[in-house]
Order: C-alpha cells, then structure tokens, then sequence
C-alpha cells in the first residue's frame, strides 16, 4: 500500500537522523514525543511520533 510505503520511508529518514546524533537536543525529543498521558492511578503513557497504529480491518 501506498501509505504503508510512504510511512516506512518517513520512519526510515527519522530514525537516520536519530541515529547520526551526538546528543539528544530538547528540539529532538520534542519532535520524538506526540504527548505524555497520566492515569488517575499514576500509570504514564508516552505516545511517540514514529509509531504506527495497526489498522484492523
């Protein structure tokens, strides 16, 4: 699929970019990390940029 192709491209250019740094910048991690959830309970949910949901059909 077209959009299976294109996501693994854009993951692909990512995680190159990720993998020549010499330090994790502020600007990097935030552009790593969609948003950080808390349950009630204290349980932390990190929702990344770079992962794909799986679509059931």
């Amino acid at each position: 699929m077209i959009k299976d192709e294109n996501y693994a491209v854009t993951i692909g250019k990512k995680l190159k970019d990720i993998l020549s740094l010499d330090e994790l910048t502020p600007q990097i991690l935030h552009s790593l990390v969609e948003r950080i959830t808390c349950t009630h309970e204290g349980k932390i949910h990190i929702h990344y940029t770079f992962v794909y949901p799986l679509e059931i059909a």
